[in-house]
């Protein structure tokens, strides 16, 4: 088996639940990696860009007649922006660290 493009998803991350309850692909030969949600309504695609270290990072809705918002969010932190997974535990908002929206220059 050959090595991750990515590390693994912090433990007891949203995203490694997605890893354990859902799937991770990572086709051969590719910069891509596939998450699948648990639900199976949403794919995480992760595009890993060598030269400059940076990401691609899409979310894609696999149902489009599904109201619901996406849990991929943006934030800003000292004029960098990042993505994060956002999701509902009762009425708390979790999220958890995903990839800058671009990379560092």
């Amino acid at each position: 088996m050959r090595p991750s493009i990515l590390p693994s998803p912090p433990e007891g991350s949203e995203l490694a639940r997605w890893v354990a309850e859902g799937f991770r692909r990572e086709p051969t030969h590719s910069n891509i990696v596939y998450f699948g949600s648990p639900d199976e309504r949403f794919v995480l695609v992760v595009q890993v860009d060598d030269p400059v270290q940076g990401y691609l990072v899409e979310l894609h809705l696999k149902d489009v007649n599904d109201s619901d918002t996406p849990p991929l969010g943006r934030t800003i932190v000292d004029d960098r922006e990042y993505y994060y997974l956002q999701w509902r535990e009762g009425d708390r908002v979790k999220s958890q660290y995903v990839a800058p929206v671009s990379p560092a220059s």
